[in-house]
């Protein structure tokens, strides 16, 4: 009962602050597959302004309070706090929903704008999203249990993609000729692996050579994805106003709750079983769209 009553006090709050400052009803007025791919060219011009430098040494970064100025110029730290952004707006938005209608209108609306891009290969928005979804806060809403037997199907399979992006690496090598925009915490989690996994020296300080090799082959993975552009026509209108929107809800001042953290989803069609003949075809389709 106290969830409850502090879920309708949170839920009335955010609503007073959407109604000030949104107007995601007219960004999804525009064509899906518009918007999917001025996503995928707002993200690409983010991951080019990178220096592929920056992910040298990653578990060497500092996080003092010294260093905070150096670190909000980082450009891998303004590119987690986008992505930490556009999680936090799609939270809002299926929490500012007025009934269960529109909170499933939104969550179908969110679910296949994440599987679209993750068809184009735009991994970070859909992991952005798909975090969002199977935030403790969105599982916990009564509405999860009333979506559409579609919905959750492309639920399940984007938590397929998220295991392989996480368990497999050779998504980081293959297919460099296509366009392809990763998850950038799964990407540095695989980087500080390699770093952490071992000493760069031998007993004697002799260098590994093999090693470092292999951390500089992840690293420029970087460049080839910074230098496969998409083969979309740019829409500045679209994107000032994707921008405007995700800064205007996420950056207002709206918190969620002191205890806003993911959890792994355990509802009985995100969580994938093997044995079942369909997740089996999608393993090898998924498997297919990351080479």
């Amino acid at each position: 009962k106290q969830w409850y009553q502090r879920r309708v006090a949170i839920t009335a709050g955010i609503q007073m602050k959407i109604k000030k400052t949104a107007g995601y009803e007219e960004l999804f007025g525009t064509d899906v597959n518009h918007l999917v791919q001025q996503f995928c060219l707002l993200e690409q011009k983010m991951y080019q302004k990178m220096d592929v430098l920056c992910f040298i040494n990653t578990r060497g970064t500092k996080t003092s309070n010294e260093e905070g100025e150096r670190r909000a110029e980082d450009p891998i730290d303004k590119l987690l706090t986008w992505h930490d952004h556009v999680t936090t707006w799609t939270i809002l938005v299926i929490l500012s929903a007025n009934n269960t209608k529109v909170q499933v209108g939104l969550i179908q609306k969110f679910a296949v704008l994440a599987k679209m891009c993750a068809e184009e290969r735009n991994f970070s928005t859909a992991m952005q999203i798909f975090s969002a979804l199977c935030d403790v806060q969105i599982y916990k809403l009564p509405v999860m249990l009333e979506i559409p037997l579609k919905t959750t199907f492309i639920l399940e399979d984007l938590h397929l993609i998220r295991e392989c992006l996480t368990n497999e690496t050779s998504w980081t090598s293959s297919g460099r000729s296509l366009p392809l925009l990763p998850p950038l915490k799964i990407y540095l989690f695989h980087i500080q692996h390699l770093e952490i996994g071992s000493a760069l020296t031998g007993n004697k300080g002799v260098i590994k050579w093999n090693k470092c090799r292999e951390i500089a082959e992840k690293i420029d993975c970087m460049r080839h994805f910074q230098n496969n552009v998409f083969p979309f026509e740019t829409d500045e209108l679209i994107q000032r106003r994707i921008v405007q929107e995700i800064h205007a809800i996420s950056c207002s001042g709206t918190t969620v709750s002191d205890d806003n953290v993911e959890l792994r989803p355990n509802h009985r069609y995100f969580e994938p079983h093997y044995s079942n003949k369909r997740t089996k075809v999608n393993m090898v389709r998924i498997k297919a769209l990351l080479t």
